[in-house]
Order: structure tokens, then sequence, then C-alpha cells
């Protein structure tokens, strides 16, 4: 007996698929698609160079939610390169959170930046 999915056609197994996916994967993927389409062969340390640009550009525009968007859309597009997905990076920030949540941290130095004590 043929399955539901491979008696539909192509078309609706992609909306069926899609429909499963976060919001943020579907982004992601848009991200992914969009790089490689306009893009071709970027390697990683490209995108990652470009990522750095616009973190500066931020840095200079903080209220500039484009520059935000900018970010998040490289960094997204960087992760997927490197074959993170949505999912993998929520879970690895959970984890990592779990880690920051148990370390003691020093006040900020002279950038504003906070480091941990050493364990």
């Amino acid at each position: 007996m043929t399955s539901l999915l491979e008696a539909i056609s192509p078309t609706a197994r992609e909306l069926l698929a899609t429909h499963k996916k976060s919001e943020l994967q579907l982004l992601q993927d848009r991200i992914e698609n969009f790089q490689r389409t306009k893009f071709p062969g970027q390697p990683l340390a490209g995108k990652l160079r470009h990522l750095s640009h616009e973190v500066r550009e931020l840095k200079n525009e903080p209220s500039d939610e484009l520059e935000w968007a900018d970010v998040f859309i490289l960094f997204l597009g960087s992760a997927a390169e490197y074959g993170f997905t949505t999912s993998n990076l929520i879970t690895l920030a959970h984890r990592k959170m779990d880690i920051n949540d148990q370390r003691d941290w020093h006040p900020p130095d002279k950038h504003g930046v906070c480091h941990h004590k050493a364990a």
C-alpha cells in the first residue's frame, strides 16, 4: 500500500514537511537558499568575516533594527553552512546557559565585558 505522503503531489509533500518546521527553521532555510543562490561557493570564512563587519556596524548603530537583522541573518546562514539547524542551536544555547548559570563572573572590565572566573 502506498503511504499518504507518497500518494500526494511533491508540492503537497513539501507543504506538509514545511508545516512541521518552526518559524525560525523556515527562516534559516530561506537564508541558506538565498546565500547558496546569490553567493555560490562563498566559504564559511567569508560569511564570518561579513558577520564580523555587521557586528561592528551594529556596535556603531545599536538602535538600527536592520543591523540587528543583518547580524541575525549572517549568524543563521553561517550556522547552516556548518550544518547546525535552529533546533541544534537552541539545544546548544540551553546547554551553554546551564554552564553559564553555574559559573562565577567578574564585574565588567574596562571594555564592559564580563568574563567568567576560572574553574
